[in-house]
């Protein structure tokens, strides 16, 4: 037995933008439902239903993120997986297409969670795609003109096997401080302890 379940952000939806969210969330869900269907595991699964929300400018993940103060994009991302507790984290990255990809790659390594220039050049090294530093901004968006009104998605699996697995991106928020770092590349163990 499998499941899953996503979110793309918490935010007020505007009328003429359910359909886009609607049919985001659910080509989301089917990546990574085919991922379970056919026995892959709970983390490939979240990592393909997060990278298909970086990848739609309808959500503030990825490309269609918020920008800074500075005018700036500045991303989050984390994954966590059950089976052994491995936890892997990127936050106030600039410059990294996706940056759910460069928290998997984060996942078996010693540290938790890398921030700033140093998420960029882990994700270098370990193959994961870069961009300009403001490729990410939501389309129209580059000068800032409109607030992005939601943050961080998200999604959790159960795979065959009985694994849990969860990610999370955030573009952050619309004229945050350069540097901010939200909850969301945090991990909370001691909620999963209780």
């Amino acid at each position: 037995m499998w499941a899953i379940i996503l979110h793309g952000g918490a935010k007020t939806i505007k009328p003429d933008e359910k359909l886009a969210n609607r049919q985001g969330c659910l080509a989301a869900l089917q990546c990574g439902a085919d991922i379970l269907k056919a026995g892959g595991s709970s983390i490939d699964a979240v990592e393909a239903t997060v990278l298909a929300l970086e990848n739609d400018p309808t959500f503030n993940a990825g490309y269609g993120s918020a920008l800074n103060s500075d005018g700036e994009v500045e991303t989050c991302a984390a994954m966590m997986e059950g089976g052994d507790w491995n936890v892997g984290a990127i936050a106030a990255a600039k410059g990294i297409r996706n940056p759910v990809r460069a928290a998997r790659a984060m996942l078996m390594e010693e540290p938790i969670l890398i921030a700033a220039e140093g998420a960029r050049k882990f994700a270098a090294q370990n193959g994961v795609e870069l961009c300009s530093q403001n490729a990410l901004a939501a389309p129209g968006k580059e000068g800032g003109s409109e607030e992005r009104s939601h943050d961080t998605v998200g999604c959790i699996a159960l795979d065959d096997a009985g694994q849990l697995a969860t990610a999370v991106s955030t573009g952050g928020l619309e004229g945050s401080p350069e540097g901010r770092i939200g909850d969301s590349p945090q991990p909370r163990l001691r909620l999963l302890l209780r």
